[in-house]
Parts: structure tokens; C-alpha cells; sequence
């Protein structure tokens, strides 16, 4: 398996705070991966995490693993944002420590809060072996979008040419039924073969990654904090482009055409 230099699996240590503070989470995974490399230590010192998410069990998994110190408690099985409702009108604790990811956007578009290091990355989640030879990440569609931002014909044929141009070869990880692969004899298609850590574990050896703004495409915004990945985002989404560096990292290229990135 390719591994990366000075990656070594570390153990997250215990954070030396008061341990009584909730923290609340009113979101989907990838925005989870985003926001681990910007929560200081003393915000990850919580004895709770409240959770609104669709995408529950990856995250309660996820931080189990890497924060294994906090409970996580499902409110409700649907991801908020903070113009929804519910999130004006909740009565939060005073000590209550807000992760949804909307909070921390003004912070770390205007630089104020810095990027300190993320425990998904620096921890080894998995033991995941697909060969040697180098291997570019696809995730042509997404369960949770719309259609539009699904990969098209445009989108395939420009990922291909692209893959035949450098001579390396592609892997999709893909969870769910819904969507037709297109063969290539460059790509490999591991559609729901791999669990979320292993597949998290397959991104950090990757040479880049081709595809949709999803979970995946947020774990490559963490990993560009460390090293130079190139990572082409397909995207109809105005909040992916108003806050590119958290959801990207600074090596991101994002647009709605995707195809015309790659030609």
C-alpha cells in the first residue's frame, strides 16, 4: 500500500479541560471532516455531542474514533442549518459549544481562526490495500444532491482523456445504487465496497481527486492543509464556492462545468 512520509497512526490524547460542556452539530459528514482540523483543543474538550444529521451513524462512528472521549446523542435524523427554525429558536445551554459548521465560516474566511491540525487525517483509520501504482479518487455522483451536479457524458469523457493523458489510473468510491458507471480501462469501480474509514484512508494515499462536492471531496480539503493534492470539485452549490478554503483547502478548483477543468 502506498503510504505517505511521517504519517504515522497517533493517539488523540484526552483534552486537559472541564469535560462538562455539551457541544451541538446540525449537519451532514462532510462538513464533520472540515470542521475537525479548525476545532481548537478547548472545543473539543465535551463531555456531549448533540446531533442533527442525515448522516448520523458515519459521524457518531467517526467521532468515536477520533474523539473517544465524547458521547454522541441523536436528536433528530435530519441535517439543519443556521437560518432553519430550529436553530434560532433552540434554548441552548450558555456553555454550549456551537460546531455547525455556518458558525465557524466568518472565522476562517477573514483568517481569524486558523487550520490546527485534524485528527481524521492524523489518525490511521484503516488498513486498505489496492496496489502500488498511483490512483486519482472519483466520486461522480452523490446520494444526497440533486441531479445537477451528478457527473454527465461531458464530465466522464473529460475524466478519462485526463486519466489517459497522465498515464495513471482512477478508483470510484461510490456509496449507494442509483447511479450508472461508465467503464474504463484506466478505472477501477469500488462502489460500496469500502467503509468510511477505509475509504477516508484511501483518499490520504491518493494523488488527487476527480468529482462531486461531497464527504470525500471535503477530506481532500484537510489533507491539502498538509500537502499539495489537486482536487477538482464539481459544484452547483453557492455555499461550497463562498467558502471554498474550509470545504477545499487551498488546492482546490471548483466550477459547475466540470468537464472544462480537466480539457
Amino acid at each position: 500500500m502506498i503510504k505517505i512520509p511521517g504519517r504515522e497512526p497517533k493517539q488523540i490524547p484526552k483534552p486537559d479541560y472541564d469535560l462538562s460542556k455539551t457541544a451541538r452539530f446540525l449537519s451532514c459528514l462532510g462538513d464533520f471532516i472540515s470542521i475537525s482540523g479548525y476545532l481548537s483543543e478547548k472545543e473539543r474538550a465535551v463531555e456531549r455531542l448533540l446531533l442533527w444529521s442525515k448522516a448520523s451513524q458515519p459521524i457518531t462512528q467517526l467521532c468515536n474514533r477520533i474523539f473517544p472521549w465524547i458521547t454522541v446523542e441523536l436528536i433528530e435524523e435530519r441535517s439543519y442549518w443556521p437560518q432553519s427554525n430550529i436553530y434560532k429558536v433552540a434554548s441552548w445551554a450558555a456553555d454550549t459549544v456551537d460546531w455547525t459548521i455556518c458558525s465557524l465560516f466568518p472565522q476562517i474566511n477573514n483568517g481569524q481562526r486558523k487550520f490546527i491540525g485534524s485528527p481524521i487525517y492524523n489518525q490511521k483509520l484503516a488498513d486498505v490495500d489496492i496496489g502500488n501504482s498511483p490512483y486519482w479518487v472519483i466520486q461522480p455522483a452523490s446520494v444526497n444532491g440533486a441531479n445537477c451536479r451528478n457527473w454527465d457524458f461531458k464530465d466522464w469523457r473529460s475524466c478519462f482523456n485526463f486519466l489517459d493523458r497522465r498515464g495513471q489510473r482512477g478508483i470510484i468510491l461510490y456509496k449507494g445504487h442509483n447511479f450508472r458507471m461508465r467503464a474504463h480501462d484506466r478505472i477501477t469501480d469500488y462502489s460500496n465496497r469500502f467503509d468510511i474509514f477505509e475509504s477516508l484512508e484511501l483518499c490520504k494515499n491518493a494523488v488527487g481527486y476527480l468529482g462531486v462536492d461531497s464527504s470525500l471531496a471535503c477530506m481532500f480539503g484537510v489533507i491539502n492543509n498538509y500537502r499539495y493534492v489537486p482536487s477538482y470539485v464539481k459544484s452547483v452549490n453557492p455555499q461550497y464556492y463562498l467558502n471554498q478554503l474550509c470545504y477545499g483547502g487551498p488546492n482546490c478548483k471548483v466550477k459547475g462545468e466540470f468537464w472544462s477543468m480537466l480539457e
